[in-house]
């Protein structure tokens, strides 16, 4: 085998001042597998991209410290858009240009829901298949109140339906919703998960796993349970209140690992 096997993966991540999340996205998509891993970038994030995940190649954005484009020069196995980005006004203008024109299932996390936020309009741009990963702050601001988990569920399910796209709601208990009203509940994960940054390696081991060739259904689960994983094997050594994401994104190896050596056992 060579990288080339292991897919293609982009990421539009980072701002001036939030260039950590797209260093925590790279590193859990990198710790995926992935073959081969480009970051998108404002050019402010670039010496700090290059120092820390020399791994991925960079591409500076036209934006001097805010994504003002999302073009993606060739194919890519997966592509991901939304930590650390922000939500400047042509950062939102960038997300919905992007939207409206890209043909493929694609990853929206973190601002990139606070852009679709912002233009609520942009849902009817979504590509059929791709992954929204909100919490429920993100999901409100998108979709409206609610004043339950249940209530949030069932407009996720209807959301998942009508735009056929595949929503994952974090929380204790994360649920994926499918676009065919199928809800799968997450039964890994520790309260050790609860730290900043977590949810952009979440982000980036779904690209990872995307860019593999998993279906994005398959990898939205995949990802959510992996993610738990490594935050339990994570807690292990640095204790529930000692660990980073950081560590969370380190124990992805390990996480997969065990999963494949229980799968050969079978």
């Amino acid at each position: 085998a060579s990288k080339a096997d292991f897919g293609s993966g982009i990421l539009y991540a980072g701002s001036y001042g939030m260039m950590g999340a797209a260093i925590l996205a790279a590193r859990g998509a990198l710790r995926a597998g992935v073959g081969k891993l480009t970051v998108n970038s404002p050019k402010c994030g670039y010496q700090i991209m290059q120092s820390s995940v020399p791994e991925a190649l960079f591409r500076h954005n036209r934006g001097e410290i805010n994504i003002i484009d999302i073009h993606p020069e060739r194919d890519f196995s997966a592509i991901a858009v939304g930590p650390g980005i922000g939500t400047n006004e042509l950062t939102v203008k960038a997300v919905e240009d992007f939207l409206a024109s890209i043909n493929q299932p694609v990853i929206l996390d973190a601002d990139a829901l606070n852009c679709i936020s912002r233009r609520p309009s942009m849902l009817d741009y979504l590509p059929p298949r791709s992954i929204l990963t909100p919490h429920a702050g993100e999901f409100d601001r998108i979709f409206g109140s609610h004043p339950t988990a249940s209530t949030r569920l069932l407009k996720a399910i209807e959301a998942a339906a009508h735009y056929n796209v595949v929503i994952v709601l974090k929380g204790h208990y994360t649920q994926t919703v499918w676009p065919d009203g199928s809800v799968l509940v997450n039964s890994s994960g520790t309260e050790a998960l609860a730290t900043a940054g977590s949810g952009d390696v979440l982000t980036g081991l779904m690209a990872g796993l995307m860019a593999q060739k998993m279906p994005p259904e398959y990898a939205a689960v995949a990802a959510v349970y992996i993610h738990g994983l490594a935050g339990k094997i994570a807690a292990a050594s640095n204790g529930i209140a000692g660990t980073t994401s950081e560590d969370i994104a380190d124990a992805l190896g390990p996480a997969i690992q065990s999963l494949t050596e229980q799968q050969q056992k079978r």
